[in-house]
């Protein structure tokens, strides 16, 4: 079992690791932390981000929606939704790329305040 730490002791662990690349012991990292605290939004979002930094993407797909981050509305979970998006779309070949590109960015859902700007559907 994990070591009994706060969840910002879970975070600073995870941060020298991403900063050096190792994206799968900072994953690692981040799922023990979940052991003690689970549904932290802010461990599994670096989970998740580590996931995709490692090129994992399928997986960090599954642990996106596992972890509850696709139905979030907290924009760094937007965020982090649309890395996944643009990560899958460069892993694609030549012409899929280029229409998965060509299909945009949907927007965000109703209400979420982005820059200046609030989208109402």
């Amino acid at each position: 079992m994990s070591t009994e730490r706060t969840r910002d002791e879970w975070l600073a662990l995870v941060r020298p690791f991403e900063h050096d690349g190792e994206f799968f012991r900072a994953y690692d990292l981040a799922q023990q932390g979940l052991e003690q605290y689970p549904g932290d939004p802010a461990l599994a979002h670096r989970a998740v981000l580590n996931l995709c930094n490692a090129g994992a993407l399928p997986m960090a797909r599954r642990k996106f929606a596992e972890y509850g981050l696709e139905a979030s509305n907290e924009i760094d979970h937007l965020a982090l939704g649309g890395r996944l998006l643009k990560s899958e779309a460069f892993g694609l070949p030549g012409e899929r790329q280029a229409m998965s590109r060509m299909r945009g960015t949907p927007r965000p859902p109703s209400g979420i305040r982005t820059a200046s700007v609030t989208w109402r559907t």
